[in-house]
């Protein structure tokens, strides 16, 4: 399973629109199953469901890289639900993570092992809001300082990448109050 395909804020509005769906449960057992899969805050691209719980995901060898690096942005844009502030809490040590490895790394473990490389500027944009949500001024002024310097016309990195692009504006247009989420997941333009 892909963290990331799991945002909490989507669940909480499917469920509010199909009740009898399977929605809440999803949520509330992905939510459940987060501190296992991210015991540092570091979320892992995949992850393998057994009968006995969540296992590292062999083939991707358990890092968190580009995949997972949406979960963090979910966190931050969340609106507010019981189910958004779970998420927050559950990635709010990556935080901290950062500040220690000085950079957004490109890779991450959540085994503990030392984490590998640097994210691209146009992909950190996405934790903009993750961390305005943390009170990590520090690490959005250092991201905002890299994101500066690698925007030219307009779009963030050389080359401009598509998937960095997109990040950009969802991590930018939240920060800059384009739009929010309220607690059931409904998309609030401002």
């Amino acid at each position: 399973l892909n963290p990331s395909y799991l945002p909490p804020f989507q669940l909480e509005y499917f469920a509010s629109i199909d009740p009898q769906g399977p929605w809440r449960t999803i949520l509330d057992d992905y939510l459940k199953l987060l501190p296992d899969i991210a015991p540092s805050g570091c979320v892992p691209d995949w992850f393998v469901l057994t009968a006995d719980g969540p296992r590292k995901d062999l083939a991707s060898d358990g890092r968190g890289s580009y995949d997972a690096v949406r979960v963090y942005l979910w966190a931050g844009i969340g609106g507010g639900s019981g189910s958004d502030r779970l998420l927050r809490r559950a990635v709010q040590p990556y935080a901290e993570f950062i500040r220690k490895a000085a950079r957004l790394p490109e890779r991450c473990y959540p085994d503990g092992r030392a984490p590998e490389g640097q994210m691209p500027a146009g992909i950190e944009t996405a934790l903009l809001p993750f961390y305005q949500r943390n009170n990590a001024a520090d690490l959005e002024l250092a991201a905002r300082r890299r994101i500066d310097e690698a925007t030219v016309s307009g779009l963030v990195g050389q080359p401009a990448r598509y998937y960095e692009q997109a990040l950009t504006l969802f991590g930018l247009g939240w920060t800059d109050q384009r739009y929010r989420l309220d607690g059931t997941g409904r998309l609030k333009p401002q």
